[in-house]
């Protein structure tokens, strides 16, 4: 009987324990993250590769970092201007941040330097910009497109080039329309899309555009492509795992959202929304190939959240935000999970911040991997890696509903494998396996375009990533 009592007594003490020094987190929710040190909207948001984030701009020099370890924000470097509400922030291959223009630094660039937690003057832009994109290039070189000058307001179709090599801005071909608030989208091909925004009349008047045009890196030139269905501005435009890109909100009278085929050149009508408007919200690409919408003004700021499926071609809604919030930032962390922070809520601009977790119930302080066999998914999946388009590491996550030998191999754009990245058993769950990039023979390959494919017991999917130097 004392053996039992001790055994007992015993056991209580581990489950207090447990209970005191993990928690549990169920996926598909929101949960509160510490406050910003400062309320912004129009700001930016950085995922590092270090895996913190970097929050600049909204009416604050000062910047801040974002754990997620612990949740919290500290501050971290200060700027000269006091804005930049509609400025950039682009990663570079290097892991510093390049830091273009904005509402009262419109012409102003800095790189901030994670390992020193400060922020340094480069090259001046040419002309003034604002409320325009920023697009990280493969070959490392970053183009500004458009914007407006605030003192105008008036929008251009000026467009710049950052090279890191060099440290310095150079003008490139102009876009054939001028714009603000458009969207810039990365192509698995190594072009840039660009789709709708802004565009001033006289001065006070203007109207969202339906057109869109393509940028060529190699020979520089921006060509138009079919129109939109209709105009939209403060839009979202997000890259899918199957290459095309979806294009959500920012038209006012319409809840239906569009897809563009690069190969075909065209657009098609997709999924409606859940709410009959969205603007000014956020579409964030989740691990799964999922898109997560998120806040922004419907018939008011909102706070509800809804998925778009690509199988499907469908929205579904899920838990909503704790704050309603237009003009805010998501950022997808390593570990998956989205972080929102700061906009503007029903009467002000917001420093609150939330976490919307994404992932299969997760033990905290347990190993990684033995964490996600606790909820044993019930089918075999080949998710998106992460970050995409990757320097100089990836992540793939794959799932397995049994134990099963997986064999995970790289290829490049012509079929020769370069990598075998597994080719062994796995419990069942959902695993994490990683690239740096280097082939079989320990040697680096050059950017590109690459095929990773998965089989396992009859299953076999192939995904694209993208390596750039």
């Amino acid at each position: 009987m004392k053996t039992r009592k001790r055994l007992l007594i015993g056991l209580l003490v581990l489950i207090s324990f447990i209970l005191q020094n993990y928690h549990v987190q169920a996926s598909d929710h929101w949960v509160a993250a510490n406050n910003m040190l400062h309320p912004r909207l129009d700001h930016t948001a950085t995922l590092l590769q270090n895996g913190k984030v970097l929050v600049v701009g909204g009416d604050f020099p000062e910047a801040e970092l974002y754990n997620p370890e612990d949740r919290t924000f500290q501050t971290t470097g200060t700027l000269p201007s006091f804005g930049l509400r509609g400025g950039t922030a682009t990663l570079l291959q290097n892991g510093k941040v390049l830091i273009t223009g904005g509402m009262n630094s419109q012409q102003d660039a800095r790189l901030y330097d994670p390992q020193t937690g400060s922020f340094s003057p480069t090259d001046s832009l040419n002309v003034p910009h604002s409320f325009h994109t920023a697009t990280l290039l493969p070959d490392g070189r970053v183009l500004i497109a458009g914007g407006q000058d605030q003192n105008g307001p008036q929008t251009h179709a000026v467009c710049e080039i950052y090279d890191p090599q060099s440290d310095t801005f150079g003008l490139t071909d102009s876009l054939n329309i001028d714009r603000s608030a458009h969207t810039a989208t990365l192509l698995t091909n190594g072009q840039v899309l660009i789709v709708g925004g802004f565009r001033t009349t006289t001065p006070g008047n203007g109207s969202n555009l339906e057109s869109c045009e393509i940028y060529d890196p190699v020979s520089g030139v921006f060509n138009l492509v079919q129109n939109l269905g209709v105009p939209r501005g403060s839009h979202q435009a997000t890259l899918l795992d199957n290459g095309r890109v979806l294009i959500s909100g920012g038209a006012w009278n319409n809840r239906y959202c569009e897809l563009y085929d690069v190969t075909a050149n065209t657009w098609s009508q997709t999924g409606d929304m859940t709410v009959i408007r969205r603007s000014s919200h956020t579409a964030t690409l989740l691990h799964n190939g999922k898109v997560l919408l998120a806040g922004g003004y419907t018939d008011a700021v909102a706070s509800s959240a809804e998925l778009y499926d690509p199988v499907t071609k469908s929205f579904t809604a899920v838990d909503s935000m704790f704050t309603p919030r237009e003009q805010h930032t998501a950022t997808i962390l390593l570990d998956g999970n989205v972080l929102v922070t700061g906009g503007y809520s029903t009467s002000s601009t917001i420093n609150l911040a939330e976490v919307y977790l994404v992932d299969t119930t997760v033990v905290e302080g347990i190993d990684h991997e033995l964490s996600h066999q606790l909820a044993a998914p019930q089918s075999f999946k080949l998710f998106a890696n992460y970050p995409n388009p990757f320097n100089p590491k990836t992540n793939i996550q794959i799932q397995l509903p049994l134990s099963a030998n997986v064999r995970l191999s790289v290829y490049n754009i012509i079929g020769k494998k370069v990598r075998t990245l597994a080719d062994h058993q796995f419990n069942a769950g959902t695993h994490s396996i990683s690239w740096n990039g280097l082939d079989d023979n320990g040697k680096p390959v050059s950017s590109g375009i690459y095929l990773y494919v998965m089989e396992s017991n009859g299953y076999r999917d192939t995904k694209k990533m993208m390596l750039i130097k």
